[in-house]
């Protein structure tokens, strides 16, 4: 399905992956702007530069979502990963929540690109909430790594 993100509380631009480490693309999300020190009741969309459907492009994703869900008093550890397969659009996706601090699903935005949004199991207050890409050995993978950007980051319903 097709949802709309709207920034009712913040938007921001994040660049391309800003750090490499053995292999894998870490990512650590800011405070959201905007924000009661990056507090809200809402649910946090990170939305990706990566196309939901694209003609002869292919890219495989293996995510790690964590941090700490101060409110909750909970860690943050999810894992997601997912196949963008060109013109089929988005399959072969599955998350598996290791702990219960958020929920994390998939939607494509009104501009076909991949979002991941994260429900919190209290108010969103996240303290130091990174993201992991994984490399693998497969071109999917590498195309994945090379590509790696958010383009939208915000709370809203």
């Amino acid at each position: 399905s097709t949802h709309n993100i709207m920034a009712t509380e913040t938007k921001q631009d994040i660049a391309d992956c800003p750090l490499f480490i053995n292999g894998k693309c870490k990512m650590v999300l800011p405070v959201t702007k905007g924000s009661d020190s990056g507090r809200s009741k809402l649910p946090l969309h990170i939305k990706m530069g990566w196309d939901w459907t694209q003609q002869n492009v292919y890219i495989m994703y293996n995510i790690k979502f964590e941090g700490h869900l101060f409110y909750a008093k909970k860690p943050i550890f999810v894992m997601a990963v997912g196949y963008l397969y060109g013109e089929n659009g988005h399959s072969y996706d599955d998350v598996t929540h290791i702990t219960d601090a958020v929920k994390v699903t998939t939607y494509k935005s009104s501009d076909g690109k991949l979002v991941f949004k994260l429900e919190g199991t209290s108010d969103w207050h996240a303290s130091c909430l990174n993201m992991t890409l994984f490399d693998g050995e497969i071109s999917y993978h590498k195309t994945a790594m090379k590509t790696i950007k958010i383009i939208d980051l915000c709370h809203s319903a």
